[in-house]
């Protein structure tokens, strides 16, 4: 795939270190080439220095022969004008765009048809919801969503007071009291596909799928919840301290902000 990332910031050089070694064609495009000299030695990509939202620098860019523009610079607007510009000269390519800014999120989804969007990314967004999960569900090490978050596959360490330690996985639903289905199990390195007659050990990882209100049960049932969190302090006024309040205060926790 031939893919233009507009901005070698953190998130710009991380994605063409990735897609790089995934073996995609690559071309960046920034304002000062200097931090990528290094990206371009070691990768072989291309680079054009200039402004990514100018014509005449994304025709230098190939934007013609492009399949994919990530446009991950420091502004938001230069990258929704950068996406604008590529898909008009290119009608068949896909646009990703880093939005961060709060005003925007809502126009950025009402008119991503009219911005010419494929996706939108907002990493603090992200992370913020991420801190959320952790604080409304503490017991789990990984959590991961499914089919538009009705599905989720969670990590789960047993120790010696876990209700599940040396019992069988057919005890599962009587111990925990619904339904789960147990994907895999990590012990000491190896990855297992268990079976009714396996017994859990102390150390295990146990990675399971329910639906959001039975991993809740879940959790109270192998007693991984001991208090539930209800009083925050968030240091910092930042984005992430943005989105996180709003998303804490839906789900009724009390959030106080020291900036």
């Amino acid at each position: 795939m031939n893919i233009i990332i507009a901005g070698s910031g953190k998130l710009g050089t991380m994605l063409t270190r990735r897609l790089a070694a995934e073996g995609h064609n690559i071309t960046i495009i920034d304002s000062n080439l200097t931090v990528t000299a290094e990206l371009i030695e070691e990768y072989d990509i291309m680079a054009v220095e200039g402004n990514c939202a100018s014509m005449e620098i994304l025709r230098e860019a190939s934007i013609s022969e492009a399949d994919l523009l990530i446009a991950t610079t420091g502004s938001d607007e230069l990258n929704l004008l950068s996406c604008m510009t590529a898909h008009a000269m290119n009608r068949k390519l896909h646009t990703i765009a880093r939005i961060r800014t709060p005003e925007y999120m809502e126009s950025t989804y009402a008119l991503r048809k009219s911005l010419a969007l494929s996706l939108t990314v907002n990493p603090e967004r992200h992370a913020a919801r991420e801190i959320s999960r952790l604080l409304k569900y503490p017991g789990f090490i990984k959590r991961e969503k499914f089919a538009n978050g009705l599905i989720e596959i969670v990590g789960i360490r047993i120790d010696e007071r876990t209700p599940l330690n040396n019992q069988p996985l057919r005890k599962l639903p009587h111990i925990a009291h619904c339904q789960v289905i147990v994907c895999t199990v990590l012990r000491e390195g190896k990855t297992i596909a268990p079976d009714g007659d396996f017994v859990f050990q102390a150390g295990d990882v146990i990675y399971v799928t329910a639906s959001s209100e039975n991993l809740n049960t879940l959790l109270k049932n192998l007693g991984l919840i001991k208090r539930k969190i209800k009083n925050i302090i968030i240091a910092g006024g930042g984005r992430i301290c943005y989105y996180l309040t709003r998303v804490l205060e839906k789900d009724n926790f009390n959030v106080k902000i020291n900036c």
